[in-house]
Order: C-alpha cells, then structure tokens, then sequence
C-alpha cells in the first residue's frame, strides 16, 4: 500500500538553469500523494543560474518544505551527491529516486515504479521507460545486460521505438536505465552504495550489478516513462572528451573492485574493455570535430592510465 512508502526524490545537479525548472515541476505534478515523497536537489556548486531558478520556483510554492537545496561548495559528481543526500533524506524513508537534473517525469512514473516495488515477489531496482526529451517517441534505453563480456553492460532499446510491443511489457532486466532509478532502503542497507571515486558513470550500474549477484532482481516498468535531456544513446559521445575519460577510467574501475576473486570474469571483462577502447578510437577520429581529435584522444588515453593507476574523483 503506498501509505506505507515514503520516497525521497534526489536529482544530482550541475549546471543545466536550461531544464531544471521543467525537471522539478514535473515532479511537482506527480500524481503521487504530496505527503509521501520529498524533493532534495544536491546542486554540486552550479556556475550558471541552476541555484537560482531553483530558489525561485521554491519561493513561489505553497508548500516550500517540499523541496530540500543543499548547495555544495564543490562539485562531488554524481556519486557524491547521492552519498552526500543520505544526510537530508526523511527518517521514513523506504525508497529513494535516483535521477539525473535533466529527467523529466510522466504525472504517473513515480506512482507505477512504487506500485511495481510494492507488488514484486524479490525486491529489487526499478526503472522505467526512457525516451529523449527532444524526440518523445524514441527511447534512449530502458536499460542494460550485465555480463563481463560487456565490459559490463550492453544496452537494451537503445533509440527504439516506444511504440513496438516489446517495450509494453514490464519484466526483470539486469539493470535498468540508471538516469532514473527507485532503490529500496533495502539494497542501501544489505547491498551496496555509490562509490565516491567514480564520480560519474558506472557508479549506479555497481549497485545494480551487486544487487543482482546478491540474489535481488531489477526490473524494467513499462508504465513508468521520463523524458531524458541527453544524446549519450548515440554514438556522438564519442566527441565528448569528459564521458571519454570517464567511462574508460571508471569500467577499470568496476573491473578492479567486482572481479578480484573471479579470474576467469577478470578475464574476460578486460579483454572485452579492451577491445571497446581500440574500437572507441576510430569512433573518436569519426565523431569528433577536426580541432578536437588530438584532445579527445588525449582524454581517452589519459583515462585509461587513471583507471590503472586507481586515480579517482574529479579531473574533467
């Protein structure tokens, strides 16, 4: 029953005054009892207006207790600031709802993700059908495969079409789409947490891959859609010399930190990071603008290097 669920809502944010309006009155406008959740935005030291158009549509609301701005005075990523909300999350909490600032929510999202947690036989992570923002028909992803062969994850429904059948159906899936996921209070208290030193990236795919390899189930929820302000579901990432660095220094990272005991996983989870990262050369000539290569490059090297030498936190 839902009076017995209480969520805090936790949007990691950094620098988009552009979308974080539209972000939280969508949530807002949950149709979801008002005294059941709570919105804690962890701004992680915005240089843009994000702080401000925040304060702003606080101050115009009825019920200004709803939502809860801690300002850090450095950008701690999106790892820290999940680790940081745990200090502002109301005492009853039972789920929190881990999504990026540029995530728009459909009225019922929240409602059908808690109805699904409540109603599952194995507790476990839920997320939802994700489409971007700009093309509301197409979905980025709902999710992924975890498997050492993927270095760890391979994409499920990326840049589908929400309207084929296949997508209707809710199901168990290996992890869902992490830009908007509903963690029970008990994957935190049994399983695992985010890892500072990712910062961002691989961070909430460590605690789905835990809580699998504990005996929980993920699920996808067909019902519950977002929107998602983003272009990392294509290939033009590629040109992106912040997720270049980041998502080759952090699957190093996964790699050291879930595989120490299983050679056979290590292996194969290496061989195959490695083989993404030659491929993901010719994808950086391919994508990225002529003046931008050499630094791409750069990037991509240099984050691989960390990953080896355990280098973690902030560097982009």
């Amino acid at each position: 029953m839902l009076e017995n669920s209480f969520v805090s809502i936790c949007i990691s944010s950094y620098n988009r005054a552009d979308i974080i309006t539209e972000c939280i009155k969508s949530l807002i406008d949950l149709n979801f009892p008002k005294n059941l959740y709570e919105i804690i935005i962890i701004d992680n030291n915005s240089q843009d207006e994000t702080v401000t158009k925040i304060n702003k549509l606080k101050n115009n609301l009825s019920n200004k207790n709803i939502i809860k701005l801690v300002s850090l005075k450095k950008n701690v990523g999106s790892s820290g600031s999940f680790l940081e909300a745990l200090k502002h999350l109301n005492n009853n909490w039972t789920h929190i709802l881990k999504m990026d600032e540029d995530v728009i929510l459909d009225k019922n999202c929240l409602l059908e993700m808690v109805k699904m947690s409540e109603h599952v036989a194995i507790k476990g992570i839920i997320g939802g059908q994700i489409r971007y923002h700009k093309d509301k028909k197409l979905i980025q992803a709902i999710g992924s495969k975890l498997h050492p062969i993927f270095a760890i994850a391979k994409g499920i429904g990326v840049n589908a079409d929400a309207s084929l059948k296949i997508y209707k159906n809710s199901r168990s899936i290996d992890a869902p789409n992490g830009c908007m996921i509903l963690i029970p209070r008990e994957i935190y208290e049994k399983v695992s947490w985010f890892y500072l030193d990712y910062f961002i990236y691989y961070d909430d795919h460590e605690i789905m891959f835990r809580a699998k390899n504990s005996g929980y189930l993920n699920y996808y929820c067909s019902s519950a859609v977002a929107f998602h302000d983003t272009s990392t579901g294509s290939r033009i990432k590629y040109s992106n010399d912040r997720w270049l660095y980041y998502s080759v220094r952090n699957s190093l990272f996964f790699l050291k930190r879930n595989f120490k005991q299983k050679y056979i996983d290590f292996i194969l989870y290496f061989l195959a990071h490695n083989f993404k990262f030659f491929i993901g050369i010719f994808f950086i000539f391919y994508f990225s603008k002529s003046n931008k290569i050499l630094n791409n490059i750069y990037n991509y090297f240099l984050g691989y290097y960390h990953g080896v030498i355990g280098l973690g936190g902030k560097y982009k």
